[in-house]
């Protein structure tokens, strides 16, 4: 199989809109060029299952992100990587086997532990159905935005670990309520030349 990657690794507070980013991101791609495949790739996809069958109902308020943030450590403590590995194995396989001999576009939108780059880096480098990849990384970071959690689940190493990180290939200011134009200009200026690039194609 030939099948190129390219991965967005987003990452930024609680509220800051990573997701949102995420979907601009991939709505975009697919408006512009049917022959890129776009693959949603969450870390928390099987954390969140977990969470489920115990009864989380899926709502993001202060108890349902404590506990998110309590079974996240439970898995990193038995191996920091396992929710990397569980995203790439039973999503990012599952799609590469699907569509073969495709640029794929992966796109993460809860980057939040140094590790998880350098994860998905090995992972990425020894599957024997990629030929090449690439990944960049986009820190957002607000202004005049009301934090959104309690001080125990902001200052939750989960929220923290990437404060002080100096490796990302990007980083874009959100202003208060702003501004879905924004998040699309940036992507066009920044990130979707180098998508071209990588790709082939001017």
């Amino acid at each position: 199989m030939n099948n190129k990657v390219f991965a967005i690794l987003i990452s930024g507070k609680a509220g800051s809109g990573k997701t949102t980013f995420s979907n601009i991101i991939g709505e975009y791609i697919e408006s512009f060029d049917n022959s890129l495949s776009v693959i949603y790739a969450p870390y928390a996809l099987w954390l969140k299952s977990v969470a489920k069958s115990m009864g989380w109902d899926g709502v993001k308020d202060i108890r349902g992100r404590r506990l998110l943030q309590d079974i996240g450590k439970v898995g990193r403590d038995y191996d920091p990587d396992t929710w990397v590995k569980q995203m790439f194995n039973y999503l990012v396989c599952d799609k590469l086997m699907a569509l073969p001999n495709s640029t794929h576009i992966l796109l993460v939108d809860d980057f939040r532990f140094p590790n998880e780059y350098t994860a998905l880096d090995s992972e990425l480098a020894r599957n024997s159905h990629i030929t090449s990849y690439k990944i960049e990384t986009i820190r957002i970071e607000t202004v005049n935005i009301k934090p959104i959690l309690d001080s125990s689940c902001i200052n939750d190493v989960s929220e923290t670990s990437l404060d002080n990180w100096e490796n990302f290939t990007h980083k874009v200011f959100r202003i208060a309520t702003s501004n879905l134009v924004t998040y699309k200009t940036f992507f066009v200026e920044k990130i979707l030349p180098s998508i071209k690039e990588f790709n082939g194609r001017k």
